[in-house]
């Protein structure tokens, strides 16, 4: 009997990793909520934990998955994201987009979803209201460093100190480069603001390279049953529409239909 040609066991091998790597993702995307560790994945899917981080490097570096070095977990990335979007089967997106039609149709202002994938937030979805401000412009789809804006602060402002230290260091310089009017200090002080009113309130934002300071913009964090942030909703208006009671009225309306309309 012929042995098996080299192309035959090449086809064989890409087709045996494949499978792997599919496994691998099918398993992190059962516990991407709260992350898994390299031991729980290779032992969940019967794989050499050599052969799970040879794999796991390979979907790094392709962004089909991301790790978070806090806390020594891996999550679905940003690649599977754009995959789920152009095929309208983003989880976070269909769930979250009949929640964030009632927030708009009870205030009239437009908002965006906001999730975070390692370093950067990514605007997942937006519905515009029936008082469209410029700053609104932010479109589906869009990256920007965590911590640049109130959505993408809110994703982060919740959660452990040392976490946000470590990200805001590392990502100082593109959070600079990005936004020329914000101060490290001045994202410290919203953070810690917004602890304690439990939103992230900013006066002024920049979106497309411009800054608005006639625009008020505030964001909710949207917490799963263990209290982890997966995601930011942004509600921004002029100046003249955002009175403090109003700004109120808001994130108690955000609260009340998340709350009304997950089952988590």
């Amino acid at each position: 009997m012929a042995a098996p040609s080299t192309i035959a066991l090449m086809k064989a091998y890409i087709m045996k990793t494949i499978q792997r790597a599919t496994r691998i993702l099918q398993t992190i995307r059962k516990n991407d909520s709260e992350g898994i560790r390299l031991s729980e994945l290779s032992q969940n899917t019967d794989l050499h934990i050599t052969t799970t981080r040879r794999i796991l490097h390979a979907l790094q570096k392709e962004h089909f998955v991301f790790y978070d070095k806090m806390n020594k977990t891996y999550h679905l990335g940003v690649e599977l994201y754009f995959l789920g979007k152009t095929s309208h089967h983003s989880t976070l997106k269909i769930k979250f987009r009949p929640v964030l039609e009632e927030i708009v149709a009870q205030t009239g202002d437009g908002i965006v979803l906001m999730t975070r994938n390692d370093l950067d937030a990514i605007c997942l979805d937006r519905v515009d209201g029936v008082y469209p401000v410029r700053a609104m412009q932010i479109e589906s789809g869009s990256i920007r460093p965590l911590a640049i804006g109130p959505s993408s602060l809110a994703l982060i402002a919740f959660g452990k100190q040392s976490e946000f230290d470590s990200i805001i260091n590392t990502n100082k310089e593109r959070i600079l480069k990005f936004n020329k009017f914000l101060t490290i200090e001045k994202l410290y002080k919203t953070a810690k603001q917004a602890q304690i009113d439990g939103f992230v309130y900013f006066e002024g934002m920049f979106v497309n390279g411009q800054f608005f300071d006639d625009v008020i913009g505030i964001s909710v964090p949207v917490f799963l049953k263990n209290k982890q942030v997966i995601a930011s909703v942004l509600v921004s208006s002029v100046k003249s529409r955002m009175g403090k009671n109003r700004v109120i009225e808001i994130v108690n309306i955000i609260k009340k239909t998340f709350k009304e309309k997950l089952d988590w």
